[in-house]
């Protein structure tokens, strides 16, 4: 074992790639220096995000204001 010189690691090189090298092609959050895991001038707390209210038995909130009226079936009334 210790003739053979240990363990040996191989693998590939990556290629030259003109999308991923060249920075000035970078486009979107990218070219701004990429996305952020701190939002830290958003939102602090989960409770910022959360509705706790009253529900009605299908999730909606009871303190919902929807646009349009609603027959006893479900259907929208416009």
């Amino acid at each position: 074992m210790l003739k053979s010189g240990g363990p040996t690691f191989s693998g590939t090189v990556a290629e030259a790639n003109k999308f991923h090298d060249d920075k000035s092609l970078y486009t979107g959050v990218y070219a701004n220096g990429g996305p952020s895991t701190i939002d830290t001038d958003k939102v602090h707390d989960i409770s910022q995000i959360m509705d706790r209210s009253d529900a009605d038995v299908r999730g909606v909130s009871v303190n919902y204001q929807s646009g349009a009226a609603r027959t006893s079936s479900g259907n929208v009334v416009r």
